[in-house]
């Protein structure tokens, strides 16, 4: 005997559209987008260079200031970011607060991996300027 429409309709099991199936809103990434003039990215300090600035009284001419990093990932770019970041590869980093800890950071040494925001620099031969790192594991 032929089916109706109807009937075939009764018979298929009823599942829920994948709209209704959906209970909790997907997960939102807790990364601020990235400012323009900056990159993020997981650094690996290698060495801490141990020299400081002759000249002046700021913080950098009573502690070091610079560290070789090797970029062990980049997180991302803004907008106008002139500097190209390739994993594994190893450049200069400015602290201008120097690696000491001191005021709610963190001291940097070598071994550490830290996930930084890295401004750019005007000259391309300068070391990338730390603007602001949390320790990372």
């Amino acid at each position: 005997m032929p089916e109706t429409e109807q009937d075939a309709q009764t018979e298929m099991p009823r599942s829920p559209s994948k709209l209704s199936s959906i209970t909790e809103k997907p997960p939102v990434s807790d990364q601020k987008p990235v400012a323009p003039g900056r990159a993020r990215a997981v650094l690996e300090v290698v060495r801490i260079l141990p020299e400081v600035e002759p000249a002046g009284n700021g913080p950098c001419s009573q502690a070091p200031c610079k560290a070789e990093v090797r970029i062990m990932q980049v997180l991302g770019y803004g907008s106008g970011f002139n500097k190209s970041l390739g994993q594994g590869q190893q450049m200069l980093a400015y602290f201008p607060m120097t690696v000491q800890p001191g005021k709610g950071r963190p001291g940097v040494t070598a071994g550490k991996k830290i996930k930084a925001e890295l401004k750019n620099s005007l000259n391309e031969k300068a070391p990338l300027v730390i603007h602001s790192y949390a320790l990372s594991e």
